[in-house]
């Protein structure tokens, strides 16, 4: 989990109040007070590439619990680290000006909305294999270009077929991840 040892010990009065009432709102409210020049010094020094052993952790962390390694009422707690880890990460970028998570929500519903036209569109899926076929359809028209990510997707589903045959191997992949972001 990303250390936020910065909000220990705070009194209520410094903990922003809700933004909107809206708990996902209130949530980046939270994060944009962390990335404050008065907020909290280590947050203020991430970078999107600096975050990118955390989100590979805690998205681990949500697969493991998921698949029953983890006790299965920790998966809320994982998923508000891998969703938190994901509104820190839209924030940074934000500040790069590599786009806004408004216009990051916005582009993520268009293209939800694109890739299930068998629900927002005319045609209709009469299984879940034809909704699937249906969204990688619409995903193939979509991703021509991305030739680079088209070369890495084969290795990582190939990953996650053997983890999924041999769990166990996860935590060897967890120790190289980690070895790797130490350099």
């Amino acid at each position: 989990m990303i250390p936020y040892a910065c909000l220990m010990g705070q009194t209520a009065r410094t903990i922003p109040p809700p933004a909107q009432g809206d708990p996902f709102w209130d949530l980046v409210a939270l994060a944009q007070r962390l990335l404050e020049p008065d907020g909290c010094p280590w947050d203020r020094t991430q970078t999107v590439e600096s975050l990118l052993p955390y989100l590979i952790e805690e998205t681990w962390e949500v697969f493991e619990t998921i698949r029953g390694r983890g006790k299965r009422a920790l998966l809320e707690e994982e998923l508000g680290d891998l969703l938190y880890t994901v509104v820190f990460l839209a924030l940074l970028a934000d500040r790069r000006r590599q786009g806004s998570l408004r216009s990051l929500l916005r582009a993520t519903r268009r293209k939800m909305i694109r890739r299930h036209p068998h629900v927002f569109g005319r045609v209709r899926a009469r299984s879940a294999d034809e909704a699937y076929r249906r969204w990688q359809a619409v995903k193939r028209r979509e991703t021509r270009s991305r030739s680079a990510s088209k070369r890495l997707r084969p290795l990582l589903v190939e990953c996650w077929d053997l983890l999924h045959r041999r769990p166990g191997a996860a935590d060897g992949l967890r120790r190289a991840v980690r070895a790797l972001a130490r350099g």
